[in-house]
Order: structure tokens, then C-alpha cells, then sequence
């Protein structure tokens, strides 16, 4: 990939400046835990050594902790990507904090509440077509409803256009869908009684 002819050609340039994370197995043998792609570009570049950190074998929620924080967050990562590794982490992690997700992998913390938010959106809506940059404001105004809510709008917005759910799929997996008029569609709708009940909860706890 271009990615990573780019990592070789810069490891080729300037050497490699962060360490290959490796540990010990139950037989001795070292795995490599970080760092696959940097191994793989030295060893095509012939390296006859490289440089590497030993840890102890992580237990396996911290391996996954680790495993998401070597490969989240690349360049060329697309929003849906960010969004469905969070989601991985939410649901490994579910008492990680914003803090804490914004410490591990150097993002803010709105950054971080932006592209949660996104989690809650309808299954027909978290698709790689669907969640681009363009469309992030408007869906994350979208994911603020109840996913009921998002499927009433879906279901008038294709009797609006007079398409069936298959067409309404595609054209979220194609970035042919009109979000500001789903997002329309939402913002016309009578609030549900749950949404109006969970309003007066809030208040009434602050």
C-alpha cells in the first residue's frame, strides 16, 4: 500500500526512531506486540538488527488496549474507522473515560465525545459510505435521537424520495444520502414520550 511504501521509504531516510514492542510467550519465544509494519519494512530494507523493547506478556485486555492504540488513529484512518475502533474499545473498555481514551492516543477530549457520539447512530447510518468528514456535524446532530426516532426519519425519507430500505442502504454506502433532510425529517417529528420523560429526569436530578 501507499502507506506503507511510505513507511519504508521513511525508515529508509532517517532509520527507525520507535522500537519494536516484543515479549516472551509461554515457550520463549519473543512475539512482536507493536510495531508489524515497521518490522516488515526493516526486514524488506535488510536490517541486520533492529531496535526492540521487551515487556512482560500483558494479560489480555491490556493487550487489546495495546493492539487498538498501535494501529488506531494512522493518517490515512477514514472517520468510519475511528468511529467502529472506538466502538472495539467502548465495548472491551466500557470504563475508560474520555480522559482516558484522550491520554492514550493523544486526541482532545471533544474529539473524542464527537466521534462516540457517532456509536449511537442507526445501523443503516454507520457505514463507510455514510460517515465521511462532510457529514460528521450533521450526523452527529442525527445520533443525538433514539434509534427509533432515526428509524421513523429513515422510513419517511424514503417515502419521501419513493425508494425502498435496499436503495436507502446504497446510496449511505455510496455518500448519495441527503443528510440535512433526514436530519429535517428528525428535527419534524413529535418527541417521543421516553425522550420527553428522560428531559424532565435529567432536570429534575441537576
Amino acid at each position: 500500500s501507499d502507506e506503507f511504501t511510505r513507511l519504508k521509504e521513511n525508515i529508509e531516510r532517517v532509520g527507525l526512531l520507535q522500537p519494536i514492542v516484543v515479549y516472551k510467550d509461554d515457550d520463549g519465544k519473543h512475539i512482536v506486540l507493536l510495531g508489524h509494519k515497521r518490522f516488515s519494512a526493516c526486514r524488506e530494507l535488510k536490517h541486520d538488527s533492529i531496535p526492540v523493547r521487551v515487556i512482560d506478556k500483558p494479560e489480555p485486555q491490556a493487550l487489546r488496549l495495546l493492539q487498538y492504540s498501535e494501529n488506531m488513529f494512522r493518517v490515512e484512518m477514514t472517520v468510519y474507522e475511528e468511529v467502529m475502533a472506538l466502538k472495539g474499545i467502548v465495548n472491551d473498555f466500557p470504563t475508560a473515560t474520555y480522559q482516558d481514551l484522550s491520554f492514550k492516543f493523544g486526541k482532545t477530549t471533544n474529539w473524542i465525545a464527537g466521534r462516540l457520539r457517532l456509536i449511537n447512530l442507526h445501523k443503516d447510518l454507520l457505514v463507510p459510505g455514510c460517515l465521511i468528514d462532510e457529514n460528521t456535524r450533521d450526523l452527529r446532530e442525527v445520533s443525538m435521537y433514539s434509534l427509533d426516532r432515526q428509524k421513523k426519519a429513515i422510513n419517511k425519507y424514503c417515502s419521501y424520495w419513493e425508494i425502498d430500505q435496499k436503495k436507502f442502504q446504497k446510496q449511505a454506502q455510496t455518500d448519495d444520502l441527503r443528510i440535512s433532510a433526514l436530519l429535517g425529517f428528525l428535527k419534524r417529528q413529535t418527541p417521543d414520550m421516553d425522550d420527553v420523560r428522560k428531559i424532565f429526569t435529567k432536570e429534575d436530578s441537576d
